[in-house]
């Protein structure tokens, strides 16, 4: 049986080291990629929802709470804008701004980014400052909020650095080097991929 396994804290935030437990989970599938934007499949983008992070997530009751967003106002039924949380590094340490806010959209919209579909009628991403983004839809679109939990962002650097500006393409069969690695802000952080036997988290010290 394939096997997915991830180092975990056990319980609250404030529980101390000794109560650090590993968390082993066993599943008949692997998830198809470890690239956040070029899969739809509800397995796979789960599972990396350790590893990246959206604008919004969900908490325990379903409730759209603040990720990588701290607030938003909707500024008219089409446009509305986004203070992102600042103090925020990606597991390689280098911090996160809007300029990777703007290049994840970007790179939605690649060829063979699937998750493109559940952001719905997004028109455009505008840099107002550092930590200030504008998101315009091209018609009202009032579950944004929860499309955006899908708006896994990667750090520019990182994919700059490795030549992965572009989405996995899954149906041509051609990777890239998202998709057997992996820098997100999330709660755990990989530390190995051996695809189709076991894929190692441990938690993110920051």
């Amino acid at each position: 049986m394939r096997m997915l396994a991830a180092a975990a804290l056990a319980a609250a935030v404030a529980a101390g080291p000794a109560d650090a437990k590993t968390f082993t989970w066993s599943f008949n599938a692997d998830i198809l990629t470890l690239d956040p934007h070029s899969s739809n499949n509800t397995f796979t983008n789960a599972f990396n929802n350790n590893i990246y992070e959206g604008l919004t997530r969900h908490n325990a009751k379903m409730e759209i709470e603040p990720a990588l967003a701290v607030r938003w106002e909707l500024l008219s039924p089409t446009v509305w804008r986004f203070h992102l949380r600042r103090n925020v590094t990606f597991h390689d340490g280098t911090p996160f701004d809007a300029d990777d806010v703007l290049f994840t959209w970007a790179r939605m919209n690649t060829p063979g980014a699937l998750v493109r579909r559940t952001i719905g009628p997004v028109r455009e991403v505008r840099k107002l400052d550092s930590h200030t983004v504008e998101f315009e839809t091209t018609q009202p679109f009032p579950v944004l909020l929860s499309s955006l939990t899908h708006f896994f962002v990667m750090s520019r650097s990182w994919a700059e650095r490795f030549g992965a500006t572009t989405a996995t393409d899954l149906s041509a069969q051609r990777e890239n080097p998202a998709s057997r690695q992996a820098n997100g802000t999330g709660p755990f952080r990989l530390r190995a991929r051996e695809p189709d036997n076991r894929t190692v988290l441990e938690a993110n010290p920051t």
